[in-house]
């Protein structure tokens, strides 16, 4: 049978994006916001619909909310392979800056990994700001195949079902070399449940090969957790640095985590912005929210 052309090209339209690219897969992602009055004092509660969300200028619907003013309970995942052995010292000054933030209620625990079979705690949950520093001060590198996802599927696994917000810190070079689980099932876990993890890449020693992998996994369970990526390179100074460790605890105590759909066509880089409607009495009341989303490459 011969099929008329244009019929053809007709057909194609309806069942084919004008760009001629495959239709984009939904891409859960969730901010951090906080709600500030006229006077930069925290106000509260909202629920999600006090709140309009935009991504690029266009609202987006809200498909996940939590509150995170409680007490956090966080896990200090470190990494103690070889590829870190001369980065150990910045390693271990990095996690004190967390003990040393620790507010009335928090808790921290500690592990230390190198393979899929040596993923241990060194501290269990505690508030005891010494005994969490003799952990972190005792730390080690030795070989062995590192096992990151492992390791932070391990401490969102660890998180009590208690009336906590709760946080995973990841510090490490991001290089994923002998896990059990694969990154599809450590997504999965992350999704599920209310857990941030917030990965601190030291990228200084990274092989430029291991780059874009590292990048793309740190980037990605940041982005639809919650969390935030600090990417610690050669260029980046010890004053940088420590302006960026006051943003990344800045984002660890926000009041609010929002959810929604995107996708990842297009730029990697998104604008955010958020509307919050006003309280009782006509309170004014502002949302912030961090105004750039950088995406994970497809």
């Amino acid at each position: 049978m011969k099929i008329n052309p244009a019929l053809l090209f007709l057909l194609l339209l309806l069942i084919w994006p004008v760009s001629g690219q495959p239709a984009a897969k939904p891409f859960a992602v969730r901010a951090n916001i906080d709600v500030l009055d006229t006077d930069y004092k925290r106000v509260g509660p909202i629920t999600k619909d006090d709140i309009r969300l935009f991504e690029d200028g266009v609202r987006k619907d809200i498909t996940y909310f939590a509150e995170r003013t409680r007490p956090l309970d966080l896990v200090l995942v470190m990494d103690n392979t070889g590829s870190v052995r001369d980065q150990l010292d910045e390693l271990i000054r990095i996690g004190k800056v967390f003990v040393d933030n620790l507010r009335e209620g928090d808790r921290i625990k500690v592990i230390r990994f190198v393979g899929r079979d040596k993923i241990e705690t060194t501290q269990d949950w505690t508030s005891d700001k010494a005994k969490l520093n003799d952990a972190i001060e005792n730390l080690y590198s030795e070989g062995g195949q590192s096992a990151v996802v492992d390791a932070v599927y391990k401490a969102v696994s660890a998180i009590p079902k208690a009336d906590h917000a709760s946080a995973v810190v990841v510090i490490t070079d991001a290089e994923d070399r002998d896990s059990y689980h694969n990154f599809a099932q450590l997504a999965e876990i992350v999704r599920t449940s209310d857990t941030q993890v917030f990965p601190l890449v030291l990228a200084k020693e990274l092989q430029k090969v291991s780059t874009p992998n590292a990048e793309r996994w740190a980037r990605t369970i940041a982005a639809q957790s919650g969390g935030t990526l600090l990417w610690v390179d050669k260029k980046m100074s010890a004053e940088q640095l420590s302006a960026a460790l006051k943003d990344f605890i800045v984002d660890l105590r926000a009041q609010y985590v929002v959810g929604y759909e995107s996708d990842l066509v297009g730029a990697q880089t998104r604008k955010l912005s958020i509307e919050v409607t006003n309280g009782p009495g006509d309170q004014k009341r502002r949302g912030f929210i961090r105004d750039t989303l950088v995406l994970p490459k497809p």
